[in-house]
This record gives C-alpha cells, sequence and structure tokens, in this order.
C-alpha cells in the first residue's frame, strides 16, 4: 500500500481530526482502549488544544508541561489520494517508563472507524517503523489486548516476534519486539505461487477433473477454497474425495507474476537472492525462460539435490551454499508447512506470501507464524529496501 503517508500533528486537519474523534466514540462508545495512540484526546476541549499539547509532548524540555515524562511524536495517517485523515498513531521516543517498559510500548495506533478493513493499521505500523530507525530505535515494543487478534495480526505483519503475556488490572496484554536494525544477508525463494503465478495450471487440473468425472465445477472449486485453509494441496484432497486422479502438471501453463522481474532486480542490488523450491528436474532452464535467473545466485531445488522441503536439511544446504547463516537469511514463500514453518525452526526470518492456495491457508502453530505477511512480492521493497 503506497497511498498513505504519516505527517506530523498539524492544525491544518483540526477539522478531520474532530470528525475522526466524533467518530470513534460513537463507534466504541465502551472501548476503553478506543483512542490508542491519541494520549487524551477523549478530554480535550478543541482539536487545537490537543494538536498544540502533542507538540509540546515531542520535546523532553516541554513534555513535562503536559504531565509526561517521556516525549513522543504524534502523527497524523493521510490518504494521499484525496487527502483524508484516516488514522492516527504516536511514538514514543523511549520506553524508560514503568508503564510503557510492561504494557504500553513505543507506540499506540488507532484507524477510524469507516475505514477499517483496508489495511491502514498495518501500513501505519510499518510507515511509524521507520521513524522508529531515524530516531536510532534498534527495538520496538508493539503491545495488545490478548482479546485483540486483528491488532495482533498487524503486528505480527510487521515483524512482531511475541514474547509473554503480562496481566494489568485482569486484562490479559501481549509483548511483541520488532527489529528495526537488520542484519539480512540473503533472501531465499520458493517458486511456484511466489515468484510463478500458477493459477493457470490449477484452472487446467480443475478443468480437467470436473469434465472427466462429471462434477459441478463450482462446488468442487468451492470446496477447493475451503480445504485449502487446512490442507496445503486442497485440490488432490478434494479429488481425492471422488476418487479422481489428478492431471500432469502443466508447466507451460507457468507466468511470471508481473512485478517478480522488478522486485527481483531491486533486492538483487542490496542481498544474495536463492531459490529453495520443490520442483521437477529442469528448474535452472525454466527461471531462465522466465528471464530472472540473471538475479539468483544459488538455486536449490528438490529434484536434482535429492531432499525436499519441509525437511530442514534443504534449507541448511542452501545457507552452507551461500556462506550464509541462519539469522542472516530470509525465507520467503507461500506455504505455511513447507516454507515458514521448517525456516522458522531452522532460525531464519521468514515472509509468508499470500498468493495461490496457500494464501487462504491460517497458522496452526508457534511454528507456522511469519514473521511477515505480504500480499504480493512488491510489498517486499518496502520491508527490506524501503
Amino acid at each position: 500500500m503506497t497511498d498513505l503517508k504519516l505527517i506530523e500533528v498539524t492544525p491544518e486537519y483540526a477539522g478531520q481530526l474532530w470528525q475522526f474523534r466524533k467518530e470513534v466514540f460513537e463507534h466504541d462508545p465502551d472501548d476503553g482502549n478506543r483512542f490508542a495512540g491519541c494520549m487524551s484526546i477523549e478530554s480535550a476541549s478543541s482539536a487545537e488544544k490537543w494538536i498544540k499539547m502533542c507538540q509540546l509532548r515531542k520535546s523532553t524540555t516541554t513534555c513535562k508541561q503536559v504531565g509526561v515524562d517521556v516525549p513522543s511524536t504524534t502523527y497524523f495517517a493521510v490518504r494521499k489520494s484525496d487527502n483524508k485523515l484516516v488514522g492516527v498513531i504516536d511514538l514514543r521516543h523511549h520506553i524508560n517508563h514503568p508503564i510503557l517498559g510492561t504494557w504500553g510500548g513505543h507506540c499506540g495506533y488507532t484507524v477510524r472507524p469507516s475505514e477499517r478493513g483496508h489495511g491502514y493499521a498495518k501500513e501505519m505500523l510499518r510507515l511509524n517503523l521507520q521513524n522508529a530507525k531515524a530516531l536510532g530505535i534498534k527495538k520496538v515494543l508493539v503491545t495488545c489486548y490478548h482479546s485483540n487478534k486483528a491488532s495482533e495480526k498487524v503486528i505480527r505483519a510487521n515483524g512482531g516476534v511475541y514474547e509473554k503475556t503480562v496481566v494489568v488490572d485482569g486484562i490479559k496484554i501481549q509483548r511483541f519486539w520488532i527489529d528495526i536494525v537488520s542484519n539480512i544477508k540473503c533472501i531465499f525463494f520458493d517458486i511456484g505461487s511466489t515468484l510463478v503465478d500458477e493459477s493457470a495450471v490449477y484452472e487446467n487440473r480443475i478443468g480437467e477433473i470436473t469434465r472427466r468425472y462429471h462434477l459441478n465445477r463450482n462446488e468442487f472449486i468451492a470446496k477447493v477454497k475451503l480445504r485449502a485453509q487446512t490442507n496445503p494441496k486442497p485440490i488432490i484432497s478434494v479429488a481425492a474425495d471422488y476418487g479422481a486422479k489428478i492431471p500432469a502438471w502443466r508447466h507451460d501453463l507457468e507466468i511470471l507474476y508481473p512485478d517478480a522481474k522488478e522486485v527481483l532486480q531491486k533486492l538483487r542490488q542490496k542481498y544474495k537472492l536463492g531459490i529453495i523450491a520443490n520442483q521437477d528436474f529442469g528448474t535452472e532452464k525454466r527461471l531462465i525462460n522466465f528471464g530472472i535467473r540473471p538475479y539468483i545466485d544459488l538455486v536449490i531445488a528438490s529434484a536434482e539435490e535429492g531432499v525436499e522441503k519441509p525437511d530442514s536439511c534443504i534449507f541448511q544446504l542452501a545457507l552452507d551454499r551461500a556462506d550464509c547463516k541462519p539469522e542472516e537469511a530470509v525465507m520467503v514463500g507461500d506455504r505455511l508447512d513447507n516454507d515458514i514453518a521448517p525456516a522458522n525452526k531452522i532460525g531464519m526470518k521468514t515472509v509468508w506470501i499470500k498468493q495461490g492456495y496457500g494464501g487462504l491457508s491460517k497458522p496452526h502453530s508457534e511454528e507456522e507464524q511469519p514473521d511477515h505477511t505480504v500480499d504480493s512480492l512488491n510489498e517486499l521493497i518496502h520491508l527490506f529496501i524501503s
């Protein structure tokens, strides 16, 4: 998402801020944490006075004038296309404080109710991590209520690693840490549904199965999508319900995702890039035909190596040949079972790319929790370059 920017609070948005405040009050009347990141806005007499208070909070020399010990910067999240204020987020300059260090954390954020569900919280936090990096903060503590699964998802998607749960006044609060300073040297990719779009192959398989066995295509597809939430091979699983044989895989129907080449070009300028994939013989040739082999330093394919994911040996083999430590490497893939879990287990960082049927799955264990979650390859630029 690129249609969002964070700007320090300014009177220019006073009118929109007061509308934001009214909307949150009306939508979340019973939520005691409804104005996370908007300190004291509930009791503020006007938008202008609250903005002035935020400006005083920014400095160590003036923050005590408004009753706080830790300086912080508050930002408006503004949509570029129409200049609309969609949320508020703050950044505490440090957390050397009994509350902030325990359960408050470095930042809080609120998205206006009418703009929720569009991924703005995830983008707001991502942009705020850049602000934290500019301040020299190396690790950011972000917290959320144990019951707030939406916020937990946002934090995890930005690299939040769960540490522990604390109980404050009977409320369970989860603590997550996000590393700002990266020592990443190598990024490894799966191929199918990661760099290569396999949609046409799946459609061909479904078409052949439903025609050959006289099945309702729409019903079959609906079952496949539902099965994909729990089974990494949903077409094969659903076909087995009907005793149907699976048609041969059609490599000729595979196409490169439109953003793949540009993303690899940009990442290659900063990182060593590799492949760790379960593939038939001929992976090198297929990568050449797709036009992306020049950007790949190392190809580890199961057919040629005689070992396949999720076996940790194929990941260790890739790391050894790349002369890279696990903590210096990232695995990008669409499968939680084949890509994310084994890479996590060996100590690599992980990015779950929600493409193909693998993107319909859900983590079923801590090992399957990715460090980052993205919806497209282009988002990797924001993670590893921007």
